[in-house]
């Protein structure tokens, strides 16, 4: 049970998710708002009718918070828990009602309506005499869920690496290679990066190009040019370390900006670990041209996220 409890946390923490579990709420915040304002009417007091809306806002998370991202789980279990013990100190009643009532000037034997009071009525009568046994069953899973993802040791786990993308499978550092690693959910992304003498970012493992696996001549990759370097094929000759890999003729060696832009192309609601190596070697570069690498790294990341708007 913990382990499927572990994977929909998983899928609750992906972007594509959050997005859903948001638009679902605004959409049933809304239009419960917007029955009642119908309904009901508008309040005259500003404070009543922010009491309402938000009275609306935390119904859906009532209802709904087990479902809720992992990162906001504690926030649904407050929520619950206020909830539960507002129902259970005034007699099955919302403390919310009783402000909106005497704020709105309605009668303080009114009873708040959300969306559920206009789809069924039964099912609104059901929800209002069983629901702090009902959202007591809530809080367990909300409990559960978050007993699985603080559980100790879970985060030592081991993760699985799609070494070099998955050279066991497909040529290493190469376009076929990312998107196997990252389709078939491996925990993370694992690449090499180096720079070019034109100051471009590619990913690749070794400091001097490997003809066993790109052909060609071995040149070092701070003396070529981006140009340079896609003229390599590092797809069509396969790695002999690696029996079951297969060629993908023509592959040719990414940028860093590639991969990240397949990423936001393609993959932009999945959620993508990256494990990333700096390929500097002491002995071969020097100060100026690591912080060279660096800056330059940091210059793609800050753009990266301008262009994604985080």
């Amino acid at each position: 049970m913990l382990e499927l409890i572990s994977k929909f946390n998983d899928l609750s923490d992906t972007k594509g998710y959050k997005i859903l579990f948001f638009l679902i709420g605004s959409i049933v915040f809304i239009s419960s708002y917007i029955f009642q304002i119908v309904n009901d009417k508008p309040c005259k007091n500003i404070l009543g009718e922010i009491i309402r809306s938000l009275h609306h806002l935390c119904i859906y998370f009532i209802f709904y918070g087990f479902l809720a991202p992992v990162s906001i789980l504690w926030a649904m279990l407050f929520i619950l828990i206020i909830s539960i013990f507002s129902w259970i100190t005034i007699n099955n009643k919302c403390l919310l009602t009783h402000f909106e009532n005497n704020l709105c000037k309605t009668n303080n034997n009114n009873i708040f309506h959300d969306l559920s009071y206009y789809i069924t009525r039964k099912l609104d009568t059901f929800m209002l005499h069983n629901r702090i046994k009902i959202y007591s069953v809530v809080c367990i899973i909300i409990f559960l869920r978050l007993y699985e993802y603080y559980i100790p040791g879970k985060n030592k786990k081991v993760k699985i690496h799609g070494h070099r993308g998955a050279r066991g499978l497909l040529p290493e550092n190469t376009l076929a290679a990312f998107k196997y690693v990252i389709e078939n959910n491996i925990d993370f992304l694992e690449l090499d990066l180096q720079i070019t003498k034109d100051n471009q970012i590619i990913i690749y493992h070794d400091k001097s190009i490997n003809t066993e696996i790109c052909g060609g001549v071995s040149k070092p990759i701070k003396t070529l040019s981006l140009k340079e370097i896609k003229e390599y094929d590092c797809g069509s000759n396969k790695n002999i370390k690696f029996p079951n890999q297969q060629t993908v003729p023509d592959e040719k060696i990414m940028t860093f900006i590639e991969l990240i832009n397949l990423i936001q192309r393609e993959y932009k609601y999945k959620k993508i670990m990256m494990n990333i190596e700096i390929k500097t070697t002491k002995s071969l570069d020097t100060d100026d041209e690591v912080y060279n690498f660096s800056n330059k790294l940091i210059e793609i990341s800050r753009g990266n996220q301008r262009n994604s708007g985080t």
